[in-house]
């Protein structure tokens, strides 16, 4: 039986970044992506009150998200 080897796909993010943004609570996504809950989203998920955006523009807290560039 022939044993198959799968190419190491490299990380578009450096290993020592996605680490340092893992530390600043961001979760790395796939890749090349990572994502934020604001303290507002966790908030609102523990039924604790919402953010501004929820009063003045109408976007639910579960929605809003920080994104990585």
């Amino acid at each position: 039986m022939a044993h198959l080897s799968l190419p190491l796909i490299k990380p578009v993010v450096p290993l020592a970044k996605q680490l340092d943004m893992r530390n600043a609570g961001f979760l790395v996504v796939g890749r090349h992506s990572a994502v934020k809950a604001c303290h507002y989203t966790k908030s609102s998920l523990a039924c604790k009150g919402t953010c501004y955006k929820s009063r003045f523009y109408g976007i639910a807290s579960h929605r809003c998200v920080q994104m990585s560039p």
